[in-house]
């Protein structure tokens, strides 16, 4: 008989880069790396310390940042553990238990997913190390003291409302488009190049995107450019401005400048001013 509880210990030099989705629900703690989040159309970044929750069906993909490896040994700059189970079959029989309720109300909250942060993320990776270590019934018993303490878990960042459920087509094509707009998103990318990916017009592109994201393509593009811009002002520690609207694939400077304080609510120079060291 198969196995309800799954687990997972990723140590690679990245996280595995493509979109995906899966029936079972993830939980996800990050121990080493850096990089972009994109879980269902939400774009967050991630750093060691955080948890994820990803509901059943949930696309999701942890693009990590590029390092230079000079050496000949490949490094480890992507360490995670996971835990998957299905709440279908002998889990949905133990959710209806009613020394259960608070977890399944939790999960009922939070099916699109979440992310926590803080302190309180130490002892929750214990719990889900402690899954991963158990075999069999305590393996079990382990996830639902997992899933106890993330019902205790303190403002979790919900990843939104309902997300819609996509067809193996659909997901095909989406995670098409997600996978050329990572590669390219620090150039030029024209709409037309990318509608002839998944064999569109431009228009027809625009209006699938939308409707099976919940947000406009240039809004996609756009939010991970400002993601990418925010690592390097922290990261530079340097208020040059016009080197990272270039980088991150903006046209001119003035345009940087107005789109990061829209999605940002102040100027580079100010945010990058927050990280410089004197």
């Amino acid at each position: 008989m198969a196995a309800s509880i799954h687990v997972q210990h990723e140590a690679l030099p990245a996280f595995y880069p493509h979109l995906h989705r899966h029936k079972e629900w993830q939980i996800t703690a990050v121990l080493k790396g850096t990089g972009t989040l994109l879980a269902g159309n939400v774009l967050i970044p991630f750093e060691p310390g955080q948890l994820f929750v990803f509901g059943a069906q949930l696309p999701h993909v942890f693009k990590s940042d590029l390092h230079n490896n000079k050496t000949k040994r490949k490094q480890i700059y992507a360490e995670a553990y996971s835990v998957f189970f299905s709440t279908d079959a002998g889990l949905q029989s133990l959710l209806a238990l009613p020394e259960m309720r608070s977890i399944d109300k939790w999960l009922t909250k939070y099916q699109a997913g979440c992310c926590i942060q803080g302190k309180q993320t130490v002892a929750l990776t214990e719990l889900l190390q402690q899954v991963v270590k158990e075999e069999g019934a305590k393996r079990l018993s382990s996830l639902i003291a997992l899933l106890h303490g993330l019902t205790t878990a303190k403002s979790p960042m919900a990843f939104g409302g309902s997300q819609r459920v996509l067809s193996d087509a659909a997901g095909q094509r989406i995670n098409n488009v997600i996978q050329y707009t990572l590669q390219h998103y620090t150039g030029h990318i024209a709409i037309a190049d990318v509608a002839r990916i998944i064999h569109m017009t431009p228009q027809a592109f625009c209006r699938y995107f939308k409707q099976h994201t919940r947000k406009t393509y240039i809004n996609f593009v756009t939010e991970l450019r400002i993601q990418e811009a925010c690592k390097l002002l922290q990261q530079a520690q340097t208020e040059n401005v016009s080197a990272v609207a270039w980088q991150t694939g903006f046209n001119s400077v003035p345009n940087f400048n107005r789109v990061f304080k829209k999605v940002t609510g102040t100027t580079p120079g100010l945010y990058a001013a927050r990280f410089k060291t004197f």
